[in-house]
């Protein structure tokens, strides 16, 4: 069995594992049907406004989809087949690339740059899933690209770094992570490191994120680009980042395969020490310097998968943002790849295993939520139909339903699943209500207003409609909907 995957193997029998394994990743997540969060706006309002984010790419594919009119439509799952297909390209041909040898394994390796749960977030969001894997796989094409020419290789690698950018900023950093690891192993087998080929590559990500930033200015003014350096306190604003990266990563895994991965990167980290130092004596003094260094190496790629989010004021610290975490699985298994090709096929084999099993119980865990909170909101539709005085006011949701019994199942093995699965919550259930043809629902963000005003209400008034999922009470023309059980400031219903 190890042998059939470490043996030479045919283009087209890698693309179509690098398929496979794509369409099994993703596969579970559209099956499911369910509208993701922003999703429900989308496909309601034909929103877009990726632009104002600093995406103006991702606004670009759906201009495309929609045929050059405004916003977008729900195609759905043509964004998420679409990804199942530039996933497994990309796969097939920068295992092409970096791989001296072609074979099923290196296959299985490079996949998990795509293949990790933390990637299920972005996998789960219908319109983005498409754009998110475009701007990781630009990141690749960019660093494998070679025309021979420096002055040719920097504008190119610029403008893909920079395409990669406008789909989904944080991807970028993918480039910068997979050229620390090829220096780094090049410090190992002891190879002469190319300043050229090393000053255009920095050149290009410098190019990159100066123009992207120039770019920003044009098209977006939010506080979302925003550093901590601006505040007083940003060295405990970075401190705060870390420790919810750190949590993020932990919680990536289920316990099993955390540890493999873990027990893999501290043997492979082991033996790439042993190594520099075995062939220390052997080294010319500037490799002996480049050796010493390069230690740390493997840790200053886990450091640099986050960079872009630890730096940022407005840090939104969801697995969404973990695009570049695959790449450090991808280290940890092609570290221990150049010591034993075997023991790097097994460990690839079972993680990809692992993740596809993880895929398919969020989306059981996903199609149980909406299920449920499709139901409860149809139940409070009717609740407010049926009433004289609810039927003829507008309604506001309050608070987060309760997860469903799938999810909280399925979570205990993989925890990942109760990061990713999003009950229905005030602007959901507000977009849900409408979608079942409740009239008159007025949400806001500006919860600061709603929330102190709704518990004024519920705390002065008695429910019009009470259970273990929702209850609604009413003031002047105004519905307030609380989902999850009642908050105990609220006035329970009349014995």
């Amino acid at each position: 069995m190890i042998n059939l995957l470490i043996k030479e193997s045919s283009s087209k029998a890698r693309l179509t594992t690098a398929l496979l394994l794509s369409f099994l990743f993703i596969y579970p997540i559209f099956s499911s049907g369910v509208y993701y969060i922003d999703d429900l706006e989308r496909s309601q309002n034909g929103i877009s406004g990726w632009t104002y984010l600093g995406r103006p790419l991702s606004d670009l594919i759906f201009w495309l989809f929609s045929l050059g009119h405004q916003g977008s439509i729900d195609i759905s799952p043509l964004p998420q087949i679409a990804s199942i297909i530039v996933m497994g390209v990309s796969i097939h041909y920068f295992s092409k690339k970096i791989f001296n040898y072609p074979s099923i394994s290196s296959v299985l390796i490079t996949s998990l740059i795509f293949l990790h749960p933390l990637f299920l977030h972005n996998i789960s969001y219908r319109y983005d899933s498409l754009s998110m894997v475009i701007s990781i796989s630009l990141c690749l094409y960019s660093f494998a690209l070679d025309t021979k020419k420096a002055t040719l290789n920097i504008v190119l690698k610029s403008l893909l770094i920079l395409a990669s950018l406008c789909l989904y900023q944080v991807s970028a950093v993918v480039f910068i992570m997979l050229l620390m690891l090829s220096e780094t192993m090049k410090v190992l087998e002891n190879r002469r490191i190319n300043k050229i080929t090393l000053t255009s590559d920095l050149s290009s990500i410098v190019i990159a994120y100066f123009l992207y930033s120039i770019l920003l200015k044009f098209i977006s003014d939010n506080n979302r680009s925003e550093t901590v350096f601006s505040h007083e306190n940003w060295a405990n604003l970075i401190l705060i980042n870390y420790k919810k990266i750190e949590s993020l990563y932990i919680m990536s895994y289920d316990k099993l395969s955390l540890l493999v991965l873990m027990v893999t990167f501290i043997v492979g980290s082991a033996l790439y020490v042993a190594k520099l130092i075995k062939d220390f004596k052997n080294r010319c003094a500037s490799n002996k310097f480049l050796s010493i260094i390069s230690i740390a190496s493997p840790f200053l790629i886990v450091i640099a998968s986050c960079i872009t989010v630890l730096i940022l004021k407005e840090s939104l610290i969801l697995p969404r943002i973990a695009t570049s975490f695959g790449v450090i699985v991808f280290s940890t298994i092609y570290m221990l790849n150049y010591f034993s090709r075997k023991c790097a096929s097994i460990v690839s084999l079972y993680l990809c295993m692992s993740v596809i099993l993880t895929s398919f119980a969020l989306g059981s865990a996903m199609k149980s939520q909406y299920e449920k909170d499709i139901f409860i909101a149809a139940q409070i539709k009717s609740s407010i139909d049926n009433n004289e005085v609810s039927r003829n006011s507008k309604t506001t949701v309050i608070g987060v339903a309760s997860s469903s019994i799938v999810e909280e199942n399925n979570s205990r093995v993989f925890p990942v699943i109760g990061l990713i699965n999003s009950p229905m919550y005030d602007n959901t259930g507000s977009l849900l209500l409408k979608r079942l043809g409740l009239n008159g629902v007025n949400f806001s963000f500006d919860r600061k207003t709603w929330i102190p005003k709704a518990l004024s209400v519920c705390k002065a008034s008695y429910p019009l409609a009470y259970n273990q999922s929702f209850s609604i009470y009413n003031q002047d023309g105004q519905n307030y909907v609380f989902l999850g059980v009642s908050n105990k400031q609220c006035r329970q219903p009349k014995e």
